[in-house]
């Protein structure tokens, strides 16, 4: 029996299980069913219970994951490796990932403690994610490290800040060619640079990357010259507060935890390896829509983005409705989003419950007829999940009459694309500036 699980997202596979692995995959939400009740040992033996010489016992399953993907090694019996294989290319799903890891932070995170050896090729995978985070460390180091001011006392040849009169009668008395001068020296010494230094140093020695990657990767190495060296373990990177200086630093450590949580170093000196990981496709689609909408909000300020803010549904304030996205522009001018990463499946007729999910929300809202905002409701889905009922406006009727005061609109993602994130963020850096013109 093979070592390697291989299942497909959002597909029944057929492969062959332990009882004890089939269990095990269930308790992970997965799809497991019985194919065959006839038992069967390994016939090759290559998978033995650890400190037995006898071959284990199979049947055949079918294993529909759902949309989660991963690569992880389970706990049962032969500790057998497991892989989902996603429907958007695995480069893709980590875009994904760097650009919401905010919202994975302990005990949230998808990576597993136990490494294991990938059959894919890391360079690959993740050169154009280092690619990416390189660019983003270049921007940042054009405006300089960020630093805390701390104030030091020092005997100068020369005035420096202020004179600290006191200090400075009671030690220069005869020593007139010196200034005792009280000064704020600037710091680059501090956690925020010392977890991109970190990060920089795993990239580093992590891969086999291109030449002008590596060289990026040591250039950028050497401008952190003030700052110490510190190793940060997978999942303990600290939470920082992000202020308007230091809020240019948001992305990159988003970039750092991703990275120093998916390397895990290994005892041989100057290998690594990924750890484990098993994500929903689901939650990482809402999260990556919600960040990137943040991020388009920088440069869009006079549009609000507001995360899963809750509404009273009903009169009696018993129901609440939670959108994922609440956008607020000038003139009260309001939308509502949600992010699909599949179409839900309706029954018969009624073949698009999102249409009604997203239509609750500019209900309870209070949207309709909102003329501020000529499209109350935007649904996001992946470009793969385009259909041709779902093109232009959805105009709802909202009278006895056949007349809207309602439109709903569509956004397609390319969950393909080469430049996933900075393709997202134009699109939805767009959709803020037509909200704040009125124009949507």
């Amino acid at each position: 029996m093979d070592q390697l699980i291989e299942l497909q997202e959002q597909l029944l596979s057929p492969v062959f299980l332990t009882h004890a692995e089939g269990e095990e995959l269930r308790r992970l939400d997965m799809d497991v069913q019985v194919e065959s009740d006839s038992e069967q040992e390994d016939p090759g033996g290559s998978v033995r219970r650890a400190g037995e010489a006898g071959s284990s016992t199979y049947r055949m399953y079918k294993v529909d994951p759902g949309c989660q993907v991963g690569y992880f090694r389970l706990s049962s019996d032969m500790r057998r490796t497991v892989w989902i294989k996603p429907k958007v290319g695995i480069r893709n799903v980590f875009a994904l990932l760097g650009a919401a890891y905010h919202c994975y932070s302990p005990p949230l995170s998808p990576f597993r403690s136990e490494s294991v050896e990938y059959a894919v090729d890391k360079a690959q995978v993740l050169e154009p994610l280092v690619r990416h985070f390189n660019e983003s460390v270049r921007e940042l180091l054009q405006d300089g490290l960020l630093a805390n001011y701390v104030e030091q006392e020092e005997n100068l040849r020369v005035l420096r800040g202020r004179l600290a009169f006191s200090k400075h009668l009671t030690l220069n008395v005869v020593r007139r060619d010196r200034l005792y001068c009280r000064f704020f020296q600037a710091e680059v010494d501090i956690p925020e640079n010392q977890v991109i230094l970190w990060a920089l140093i795993l990239l580093n020695r992590a891969g086999d990357w291109s030449g002008d990657v590596r060289q990026t990767l040591h250039s950028h190495i050497l401008h952190f010259g003030g700052v110490s060296l510190r190793q940060f373990l997978p999942r303990q990177c600290p939470v920082f507060h992000y202020d308007r200086l230091s809020s240019r630093y948001r992305e990159v450590h988003d970039w750092c935890r991703l990275f120093i949580d998916l390397l895990s170093i290994s005892d041989k000196p100057g290998e690594t390896t990924f750890n484990g990981y098993l994500l929903d496709m689901n939650k990482l689609f809402e999260r990556f829509v919600i960040s990137v909408f943040k991020r388009a909000e920088e440069s869009v300020p006079l549009v609000s983005v507001k995360d899963h803010k809750s509404h009273h549904l009903d009169l009696d304030r018993s129901t609440d409705i939670v959108p994922d996205l609440t956008l607020e522009g000038p003139n009260r001018s309001m939308v509502a989003v949600d992010a699909k990463y599949k179409q839900t499946k309706g029954q018969e007729k009624a073949k698009h419950p999102d249409h009604y999910q997203v239509i609750s929300y500019c209900v309870a809202m209070g949207l309709i007829g909102l003329a501020s905002t000529p499209v109350q409701g935007i649904l996001v889905y992946p470009a793969a999940e385009r259909s041709p009922e779902l093109e232009g406006l959805l105009r709802v009727i909202t009278s006895k009459r056949p007349s809207s005061e309602l439109s709903i609109r569509f956004i397609w993602l390319d969950l393909d694309s080469q430049d996933l994130v900075g393709d997202a963020k134009q699109t939805f850096t767009r959709i803020l500036q037509e909200i704040s013109v009125g124009t949507l």
